[in-house]
């Protein structure tokens, strides 16, 4: 995939346009020039939910990004919330981004990929943020709500579907929190009755409800998986009946008396019915998606039902404590102790099942172990850590050792990424001057970046514009003057 060109509008004045070659420096000869503001738009114009700045607020302006994947080149118009897709052939696609889905189903075409737990992983691995990235590791937030998790990562790319543990998870999450804040409770209104019977009888019935909806959920996965398959053995069909088409030098005859062989082009708008395929393809495929996370909830609630402890029960009881100002927070601390041992061992379970994929993590661990060498910090951290890629031990590290360390870290990821995919991505990152890093450090780490990615584009904003004597071809300068949006 290739960053080609990006346009934002400025209302009645000239739009801006930004060209990418396969390294595009953007600098200013000071601070506050605008260098994050165009990194953010290129983000946003790819459809992810970007924090603005400070100064520019990104949903006021009209952004057009031109981008070539295998399907040829795209276009996407960003309008706030809603973004259109055209195709090469001018078939057009809208989507609405307050929909999770939708933002997903556009990172699917741009990224070509149907791995919905890989593209909600995919953002940290093309880019580090300025103001958090230089410190984020293989957990947290790449940028604003972008989150990222190496046990989801590495189990996205390995092909292993740990979204029933995940759910887990949540629920696990949420009743610590609940239980929590009964602990902290004080005082409750005069007004609050709690009946058990009335509850256990509402349990009963929520429980044939859930049954209900399992067995609706399961009939329509099977039914959009059988449209699917018919779907895809149309778009085979279509591809195959062309070229045998094509092998047999039809000789066809124009009322005009012209004649000439039938070849694939002149099959009237194939290309369009095929990207129409495709795109109901990826819709169902989401679908699906959409309704196994249902389905895992579902069975995530029914499980509740059957376990030996029984939460509603000891909720009644702290509830109880609590209307008659006997608060027992020993009980409280007993649930959430228990919770907490449930949490671990899901975490546990989760890894275990992770860690299996030795191929994919060993292929990461070994270019991390490379690439710190390269740079210069394998004794301070790779060398002593046994559990390497999933390590959390970083509060020791600070300064440009921690800074090297997440670099090497976020290049062997997105090269990982890339692989996975089969598609260039882009690596992004942004101001690593600001990360405490001298002028000979960044040009150690792009040179690692430049030497280890072959057919990446690689995109980098700084103040140091001294690092241009590293590129000698294939590079685009943009200098920031003035400030971006009053160029």
């Amino acid at each position: 995939m290739k960053i080609k060109k990006l346009i934002i509008h400025r209302g009645i004045l000239e739009p801006i346009q930004i060209s990418f070659d396969k390294y595009t420096i953007i600098t200013s000869d000071e601070n506050a020039k605008g260098k994050t503001t165009l990194i953010r738009f290129l983000l946003h114009s790819f459809g992810y939910k970007i924090p603005s700045t400070k100064k520019v607020d990104m949903t006021e302006h009209i952004t057009i990004l031109e981008i070539e994947n295998s399907q040829g080149l795209l276009r996407l118009e960003r309008d706030g919330e809603n973004l259109t897709i055209t195709f090469g052939d001018g078939t057009l696609k809208h989507f609405n981004l307050n929909s999770d889905d939708n933002r997903l189903l556009v990172q699917s075409i741009v990224f070509e990929s149907n791995n919905f737990d890989f593209l909600n992983n995919l953002l940290m691995v093309m880019y580090i943020d300025q103001d958090r990235g230089w410190t984020l590791l293989n957990r947290g937030k790449a940028i604003g709500n972008n989150r990222f998790d190496i046990n989801d990562f590495v189990a996205a790319i390995s092909g292993i579907n740990v979204g029933e543990i995940n759910n887990k998870l949540k629920n696990v999450d949420n009743e610590i929190k609940k239980y929590r804040a009964l602990r902290n409770m004080v005082s409750i209104k005069d007004s609050f009755e709690y009946e058990k019977s009335h509850d256990e009888q509402q349990g009963v019935e929520e429980r044939n409800r859930l049954l209900t909806i399992k067995t609706e959920l399961k009939i329509k996965i099977d039914k959009i998986s059988n449209q699917i398959k018919t779907l895809e053995n149309i778009y085979k069909g279509n591809a195959n009946m062309v070229e045998y088409i094509a092998s047999y030098n039809l000789l066809i005859r124009h009322r005009s008396g012209e004649r000439f062989v039938l070849m694939p082009d002149d099959i009237v708008d194939f290309d369009i019915n095929q990207n129409i395929l495709d795109y109901q393809i990826k819709n169902e495929y989401l679908n699906i998606e959409r309704l196994n996370q249902e389905l895992i909830e579902i069975n995530s609630k029914l499980r509740e039902y059957d376990q030996l402890f029984n939460v509603q029960e000891s909720t009644s009881e702290i509830i109880n404590s609590v209307i008659t100002s006997n608060i027992d927070v020993i009980s409280i601390d007993r649930i959430i102790t228990s919770l907490g041992k449930e949490k671990k061992y899901l975490n546990k379970q989760k890894n275990e099942t992770i860690v299996h994929r030795s191929d994919v993590i060993n292929k990461i661990t070994n270019n991390i172990i490379n690439f710190s060498k390269e740079v210069g910090v394998y004794e301070n951290l790779i060398a002593k850590e046994k559990n390497l890629l999933f390590t959390s031990n970083l509060k020791q590290y600070s300064g440009s050792i921690l800074h090297k360390i997440v670099f090497v870290f976020r290049l062997a990821l997105n090269i990982a990424a890339s692989e996975k995919i089969g598609i260039d991505l882009p690596f992004i990152f942004d101001s690593p001057g600001a990360a405490e890093l001298t002028i000979n450090n960044i040009e150690q780490l792009i040179l690692l970046a430049k030497n280890n990615l072959n057919s990446n584009q690689i995109i980098i904003s700084t103040i140091h514009k001294d690092i241009l004597k590293l590129f000698k071809k294939n590079t685009n300068n943009v200098h920031l003057g003035k400030l971006l949006l009053d160029i």
